[in-house]
């Protein structure tokens, strides 16, 4: 029975019926309330209170999921089968059925898409292990599905160099501070082998596609993140508490003083450098800000940093001595942060 079965109207205090996916006034067409139909919804509930076992069924394909539409055999979340009275079968059905229910509710749903299948698994747990949001796993999800033409017309992009592709995609729409070689690194300890330049190609020929843009990231979206990493270091930790520094305080003054150094180094003047690379050294120089300005020994080191950010240490050095450097020692003399 639906909460709105035995409720009237507020305005005419006619009946509310259900029509249309909406609980509606049949007298003055007043709509209450939206109907939800959840993923999984029961059909039957045993009336015994000691079976606390439900049948499910699938709704259907969804965009990130390899599913088929139908009833589950036997009981949601319960290893014995049971007949249409709840009781347990015997030994022969219960074999017979635990050996259908094995082979219908995997294979016969997913045969004929076991590379979407494992693909979509991977993007799941990639997805986890990443820390990205359920909106870009969808995304990735649409993206990689409406692509899969792509993989029938050329015979060297895969599912998963398709898929990696799709999910980078996404991570740039909405601006996660994620770079490539982590989604290929993710998908490499998967069990994936996904080449970088095959991944280049494949984005190559998704940006074609309408409704597909990749944004241009900016440094400015690393700093957060690095700044996090930094923190979280055990050695980081150490030297702050022989500073007298806390990690908010710090914190805060790093990120002020990364983004004072990113205010006054314009796009123009970073010019093709990597933006992740140029974060991390833009995080090098506002440590020695920061040290400079409190007269305190400095945290970080170039080694320190580019361990943490993994990061060569030249590349590093490179790109604080040619574009920070005068900003820092006081060559040209910046906005103050504090």
């Amino acid at each position: 029975m639906s909460e709105y079965s035995l409720q009237s109207c507020n305005e005419c205090k006619g009946n509310i019926v259900l029509n249309r996916g909406l609980y509606v006034c049949e007298k003055c067409g007043l709509v209450a309330e939206t109907h939800y139909v959840p993923q999984d919804y029961i059909i039957s509930v045993f009336t015994d209170e000691k079976e606390m076992a439900k049948q499910y069924v699938s709704p259907g394909e969804r965009i990130d999921i390899v599913d088929g539409m139908g009833s589950y055999i036997g009981n949601y979340n319960e290893k014995n089968s049971r007949d249409h009275k709840g009781k347990h079968l015997s030994k022969e059905k219960e074999l017979y059925f635990r050996k259908l229910n094995r082979i219908y509710n995997f294979r016969a749903r997913i045969r004929h898409k076991e590379s979407q299948y494992r693909v979509l698994k991977s993007l799941n747990r990639a997805v986890t292990l990443l820390h990205l949001s359920d909106k870009i796993k969808q995304r990735a999800a649409y993206i990689y599905r409406t692509s899969l033409k792509q993989v029938s017309q050329d015979e060297i992009l895969t599912h998963p160099v398709l898929m990696v592709a799709a999910l980078f995609i996404a991570i740039r729409e909405r601006r996660a501070p994620v770079t490539l070689q982590e989604v290929i690194k993710t998908f490499g300890q998967l069990g994936h082998r996904i080449p970088p330049r095959k991944v280049i190609r494949a984005i190559e020929l998704l940006k074609k596609s309408p409704g597909i843009e990749l944004v241009q990231r900016k440094s400015e979206d690393y700093i957060p993140r690095l700044v996090s990493k930094v923190l979280k270091h055990p050695e980081v930790i150490l030297r702050l508490k022989r500073r007298f520094w806390t990690s908010f305080e710090y914190q805060t003054l790093i990120m002020k003083a990364a983004n004072t150094l990113l205010e006054i180094v314009t796009t123009e003047q970073r010019g093709g450098r990597h933006p992740y690379i140029f974060a991390t050294s833009v995080l090098y120089g506002a440590d020695l800000l920061i040290a400079k300005q409190f007269e305190r020994r400095s945290v970080l080191t170039q080694k320190l940093l580019a361990k943490i950010a993994n990061v060569a240490e030249y590349s590093i050095r490179d790109h604080y001595c040619t574009l920070l450097k005068k900003y820092v020692k006081g060559e040209q003399k910046p906005k103050m942060f504090v």
